[in-house]
């Protein structure tokens, strides 16, 4: 099992997604912050951290792994047409 799989277990999805909506708006602060010149970059890499951490726990919690891979794709390949063609 998974780290992520056992957070979910181990705390519970409820307070999985508490923690996320807090994750949200640590990494918010930090990188406005960062816009602003008053925070470091590696406090905005710990924040994103934190975030694609929990985003993977969301996925678990919600049972929607495959829809996230298969709509990453879809928006990754969207992605390249706007900015490689």
């Amino acid at each position: 099992m998974r780290i992520t799989e056992n957070a979910v277990k181990r705390f519970g999805a409820a307070n999985q997604i508490m923690k996320f909506c807090q994750e949200v708006a640590e990494c918010q602060e930090a990188v406005l912050k960062r816009a602003e010149g008053r925070d470091s970059l590696n406090h905005v890499a710990e924040e994103i951290a934190d975030l694609e951490i929990m985003l993977e726990q969301l996925a678990i919690i919600f049972h929607c792994e495959s829809q996230v891979r298969h709509w990453k794709r879809q928006k990754l390949e969207r992605l390249r047409k706007l900015t490689c063609d």
